[in-house]
């Protein structure tokens, strides 16, 4: 029997940590592309009606941003705040997994939007 160092042994158990994450995450990886593209390509038509008249400018990016902003609340910032702000709330009474796959594929279509736009802002500043 073969004789392992613990260096060795550390090695081995992060291969299988990484191998068993990237074989259970492989699958949705080609959904959240799909989802980030298909923002992508929202942003660039918004960009493109929004920007015929220039009149609605300013309200549509306060909406857009607005809707960034409540997104990323919604996604990123439930568990740690609601213990925060509500001392009646502890972790047992929240539940034990509140990340749902609509959570991220919504995130995952916001941040397509938001790197069209930046594509989009450079393209016209150049």
């Amino acid at each position: 029997m073969p004789y392992f160092t613990r260096l060795e042994r550390y090695l081995d158990i992060q291969y299988e940590r990484l191998k068993t994450y990237l074989f259970y995450h492989w699958k949705n990886l080609t959904k959240a592309t799909i989802i980030f593209f298909v923002g992508f390509f929202w942003a660039s038509g918004l960009a493109t009606l929004i920007g015929q008249t220039g009149d609605w400018d300013v309200l549509i990016s306060a909406i857009i941003i607005y809707l960034n902003e409540l997104i990323s609340k919604w996604v990123y910032g439930l568990e740690g705040k609601a213990t925060q702000s509500f001392p009646v709330l502890r972790k047992k009474y929240l539940p034990t997994s509140i990340n749902f796959p609509i959570k991220n594929q919504i995130n995952q279509f916001k941040l397509g939007l938001l790197y069209g736009l930046f594509i989009d802002a450079f393209k016209l500043g150049s």
